[in-house]
């Protein structure tokens, strides 16, 4: 097992992150360490997020480790509420109300701090990079034209709501009961496109298990109501309604995300294009 010693504290390596920053854990803590650039870059969004009241873990500490910059951050938890997705849907085949409400608790306080976060101009190229648009049509070479068609005619549908600052990649597997992690991706994109992300994944995820990644939980089919009337609610109250009518639109843009960059998991790609190519292409 890989560990590194940082500060006088041994951490043990979790996981290296597309931006090329590494991520490893002692106890309560984590740390992120890469290059000095990125890694300032990362405790700037922090902060930024910190300012606007997003549930995020408190910073306890920033250095340098020889040629690296590090910032070490607090746990959110033991468990992440994938785990506690996954748990109770093996016990009883389907998500618990108190881990949904959980679920729930963590968007509303994310919602309240995009609302309340500055406004960003709306640049649809900057999003088509944040849901990796370019890539998916290299991928698929014969709809390229068609998909970047469908994608100004989404960006146009969601004109209503505001751009803010964005997660990119908000699901189960970023968040804790008690906040968000991981916002490497963070760029600016359309008020309620993270919270559609949250409750879009499962369909990407096929049950079986002969995929390099597959299903891991199911929401009951009145928890995502409840979820889609809660979201209404949080953005209607701010002024900005019809997140329900909307979500077509936010899932497009999630569904390209998820099935684009691939590569590295051959099975799980072709399932995404044909899902994708079924869904939005046929």
């Amino acid at each position: 097992m890989q560990t590194r010693t940082i500060g006088g504290t041994e951490y043990t390596f979790v996981t290296r992150q597309r931006n090329g920053s590494s991520v490893y854990r002692a106890s309560s803590r984590y740390v992120r360490i890469g290059p000095a650039r990125m890694i300032h870059t990362l405790l700037e969004t922090h902060r930024h997020l910190e300012k606007h009241g997003f549930p995020v873990p408190q910073i306890v500490t920033e250095g340098a480790e020889r040629e690296e910059a590090y910032f070490i951050e607090r746990s959110l938890g033991e468990k992440r509420l994938l785990e506690l997705f996954e748990n109770d849907t093996q016990k009883n085949g389907a998500v618990s109300e108190s881990n949904f409400s959980a679920f729930l608790n963590v968007i509303s306080h994310f919602l309240a701090a995009q609302i309340r976060s500055e406004k960003r101009i709306t640049h649809a190229t900057t999003f088509a990079d944040l849901v990796q648009l370019n890539q998916l049509q290299s991928e698929l070479p014969q709809y390229s034209e068609r998909i970047d068609r469908l994608f100004r005619e989404h960006v146009r549908a969601v004109s209503g709501f505001p751009f803010v600052v964005t997660h990119g990649d908000l699901n189960p597997a970023n968040m804790y009961p008690t906040g968000v992690i991981d916002f490497e991706d963070v760029a600016s994109g359309p008020l309620g496109y993270d919270a559609a992300c949250a409750i879009t994944i499962q369909e990407w995820f096929p049950s079986s298990r002969e995929y390099e990644y597959f299903e891991r939980y199911v929401f009951k089919p009145d928890q995502i109501s409840r979820y889609f009337a809660h979201c209404d609610e949080i953005l209607g109250n701010a002024g900005y309604k019809g997140f329900t009518i909307a979500y077509p639109h936010f899932e497009f843009f999630r569904a390209i995300w998820l099935a684009a960059g691939m590569s590295k998991w051959l099975k799980l790609q072709k399932y995404r294009h044909d899902l994708f190519i079924e869904k939005y292409l046929s």
